[in-house]
């Protein structure tokens, strides 16, 4: 497949058909009036949001297709509203007219791009926009437009499934309910867990009436007004850095678990369908199923907290005189906020803003406590009173939604870190991604997105001026939060990107399906072009040292904010020379000490001065290693940073300043709806340490069989313990064996014993082209070069895994493990 480098023009993705989805079946005609908190939204553009899933394997194009469209029209009978028109009536009262006029369904090709171009670290790429259906359309016009839209983007190794919803009939939580119902009926349920409450009525029956001069054309496009260019960055932030600024809002007033009860209770009411369940299983939806309300004494969520330090540091960032009056608005959900409550289904808007207010000098000369209190103070006020009263207000003078940032000083946070967003498995998994599209976009809006690894931690899709962006990433209080660990999907999308810029690179061979321009499939594997480029992009500067010189040409005297550390590549040997490799160290200065960081020591060494650091390095250089100094760039503050690399032959763990990332490198996958069924037997099975150290080198997002050694085996045959005894074996040691039985035994396809008839032999090639004979001798049992299985059918991921009694390996690997006594 010939690569190219990924095209910066409107023609990157491709629209190949469009057709109307309708309900399975027909709606009882009706209208639905919208109510007071539906009418604002008529100004604003509908709401666009998807989700990027890797390709689904085994699965064509056209089956899956199909499969989501025939999805999506049962899902309509559900959500019939999303199936009709607005209908304006001689008084002015706006309704939905359930008529099943239908939803578009647009079938859209992007070959050029693959997961890696979408993940793009830092900004959010510009054709991330076309991913998405009826862009600059505002609410209004489903007058005379569908009420939504479908668009699905296949690319070259994933697919987009978007969504477009006019957002006068629905709000944030309505829409992901209908994308979470959507995603369950895809994968095969006959029962809806949340169906929506869809009898429209918020506070009351409002008699007013919204009126817009013009007709067809009216409002004719967003009231936000047009702005400059913006840059759009996804801000990521630890559940650790959640919970450090959580502390710090409220001056460590609270013990840890005050802390955790107090997170949990704010959560559980906005998350009660989480959390209650009904006697079969199912997501119960009864009103009486809220959890009591958080105490308006309770503390500063961890939430509002980040709300504090993002209202500080953008602020900060745009350079604003100290007199002049800023505004951070949230939106909130009112279902549970009234008395009595709405049904946490209630589909509608049920949403109004608070907005907090304060003087830019006040905000900024004042700790972060402040500013989180005064966010506290006005989400603990809006409850039923205030909201009857908001809707009083706007009946007297009624009026759009005042979208935009007239004043330049106003921020808008939108979207829920607590929406669902990651529960939309439509069959062969969950998302590795969600993303908007340009709907209702200006300097100064937000949205929240839960993170991916579900732990707590929270994305922050940020809209801003460039001016203002390139300060707000300098601003040290507010990176230190950022979660600037890499991930295993960051690193494979700067490795893609390099892959599509490298014009040496222009076509692949069979083998690129494992090794990869700039990384490895199978063990995981990156190189150094890939570090510099991940480091170059959190504002470091890497410089290679000139091997001509010594050490003493480098000035390790500069203070640490300019000289970050040190990488050092060494080249290594083992099992007496037939294994010739690479191996990186970090070396970094932690309060004053030089520490030695190599992975393959069993903790940090210090050096004693900085004279026996430079006679370290010199013998780095006189082995023909290389050395890479780490300078913070001129024009970028100090980051926390946290690099996961993999080198050319074995896994290191680099620290460049000491802080662990607290997310997994490896991307979880999911079982495919055939195998589903299997999910609760597999789950249980244990491959013991070493197997799992086996499976962690390979990654579970890719579709491999692979034959594991059980613990027994690994002990009598390699001479190696889980337990840590084999204190000879260095960690890079390890993983070298590990690396080369990982070639020999696993298979780049699927192979399940359940799916074999008794006796049936096959003949499989590794992916180092060793061939593996198996055959299934009963139920439960197979024999793979005459070594017998012990379990069977375990997963990992989409990784298949066999535990067997023996090691595969060819004659030339068995020669040179044997003789060598690596377990003592």
């Amino acid at each position: 497949m010939a690569i190219t480098a990924c095209p910066d023009s409107s023609s990157i993705v491709t629209l190949l058909s469009e057709s109307t989805v309708f309900p399975e079946r027909p709606t009882r005609p009706s209208l639905s009036k919208l109510t007071a908190s539906d009418l604002p939204m008529l100004s604003v553009n509908y709401i666009q949001k998807g989700v990027l899933f890797p390709t689904c394997p085994g699965v064509s194009g056209d089956a899956l297709l199909q499969l989501i469209k025939a999805a999506l029209s049962r899902t309509l009978v559900h959500f019939p509203m999303l199936a009709g028109r607005l209908r304006t009536d001689s008084s002015g009262f706006v309704y939905v007219d359930c008529d099943d006029s239908g939803v578009p369904f647009v079938h859209a090709a992007a070959p050029s791009l693959m997961l890696g171009h979408v993940l793009a670290p830092n900004d959010v790429p510009v054709f991330v926009r076309q991913f998405f259906a009826l862009n600059d359309a505002v609410s209004y016009d489903g007058h005379f437009m569908p009420l939504a839209a479908i668009q699905v983007t296949v690319l070259a190794d994933g697919v987009f499934i978007a969504a477009t919803v006019n957002h006068a009939v629905a709000d944030g939580t309505s829409f992901w309910n209908f994308f979470n119902t959507w995603a369950e009926i895809s994968r095969g349920s006959n029962e809806v867990s949340r169906p929506p409450e869809t009898h429209r009525f918020f506070v009351k029956d409002s008699a007013a009436v919204l009126r817009f001069e013009g007709s067809r054309n009216a409002p004719g496009k967003s009231l936000a007004p047009p702005t400059a260019p913006l840059r759009e960055r996804i801000f990521r932030f630890s559940r650790q850095a959640m919970l450090d600024l959580k502390e710090l809002a409220n001056k460590g007033k609270l013990a840890n678990r005050e802390m955790m009860e107090v997170e949990v209770m704010g959560k559980e009411s906005n998350d009660v369908w989480k959390k209650a369940k009904s006697c079969n299983g199912r997501r119960a939806t009864s009103v009486a199923s809220w959890p009591r309300r958080v105490s308006p004494t309770a503390e500063v969520s961890s939430f509002q907290s980040l709300c504090a330090q993002i209202w500080r540091s953008v602020t900060r960032a745009r350079r604003l005189p100290s007199t002049k009056r800023t505004t951070f608005r949230m939106a909130a959900n009112c279902r549970h906020r009234l008395s009595p409550p709405l049904h946490p289904e209630y589909f509608g808007n049920a949403i109004q803003s608070i907005a907090t207010a304060a003087e830019v000098g006040d905000l900024l000369k004042r700790e972060i406590g402040w500013a989180a209190g005064m966010l506290h103070r006005g989400v603990v006020a809006h409850g039923d009173a205030t909201i009857r009263g908001m809707v009083d207000e706007w009946e007297k003078a009624p009026r759009a939604f005042p979208l935009g940032n007239a004043d330049g000083a106003s921020i808008t946070m939108g979207s829920s870190a607590r929406f669902p967003m990651y529960d939309n498995d439509f069959g062969w998994g969950p998302p590795v991604a969600v993303r908007s599209g340009r709907a209702n976009k200006f300097d100064g809006k937000m949205s929240a997105f839960p993170g991916r690894d579900g732990s707590g931690s929270v994305d922050v899709e940020m809209c801003i001026a460039p001016d203002t962006m390139a300060l707000l990433e300098r601003d040290p209080e507010f990176m230190r939060y950022v979660k600037d660990s890499f991930t295993k999907a960051d690193l494979d999308a700067i490795a893609d990107k390099l892959a599509v810029d490298d014009t040496n690179e222009d076509s692949w061979s069979i083998a690129s399906v494992i090794w990869k321009p700039h990384r490895n499939s199978l063990t995981g594997n990156y190189d150094v072009n890939v570090l510099i480029a991940a480091l170059e992009g959190k504002g470091k500067k890497v410089v290679w040292h000139d091997r001509r010189n010594d050490a003493s040409a480098i000035n390790l005297d500069q203070s640490p904010d300019t000289l970050t550390g040190l990488m050092l590549n060494v080249p290594v040997k083992r099992f007496a020379g037939l294994w010739n490799s690479r191996h990186w160290i970090a070396v970094r200065r932690i309060h004053g000490l030089w520490y030695n960081l190599d992975s393959d020591l069993r903790e940090p060494v210090t050096f004693k001065d900085d004279n026996e650091m430079k006679e370290f390095l010199n013998a780095i250089l006189n082995e023909g290693g290389e050395i890479l100094i780490i300078l913070e760039d001129e024009e970028c503050s100090s980051l926390v940073l946290a690099l996961f690399l993999f080198s050319s032959c074995v896994m290191v763990l680099i620290f460049l300043i000491i802080v662990l990332p607290d997310a997994n490198f490896k991307i979880n996958g999911s079982l495919s709806l055939k195998e589903m069924r299997f999910r609760k037997r597999l789950e249980v099975d244990s491959l013991g340490l070493l197997g799992e150290e086996m499976i962690e080198m390979l990654g579970t997002d890719l579709p491999f069989t692979v034959f594991i050694p059980s613990e027994q085996a690994f002990e009598e045959i390699l001479k190696m313990q889980a337990n840590g005894s084999d204190n000879k074996q260095t960690a890079s040691e390890r993983e070298a064996v590990l690396s080369r039985v990982l070639g020999f035994s696993a298979v780049p396809q699927h192979l399940l014993s359940v799916e074999m008839s008794s006796g049936q032999e096959l003949p499989l090639y590794s992916i180092s082209g060793f061939r593996l004979d198996v055959t299934k001798v009963s139920t439960g049992v197979l024999l793979v070069n005459n070594v017998r299985s012990k379990l069977v059918d375990l997963r990992r991921g989409k990784v298949i895994v066999h535990l067997i009694n023996g090691v595969i390996m060819d004659a030339e690997f068995e020669q040179a493990v044997r003789p060598v006594d690596i377990g003592d």
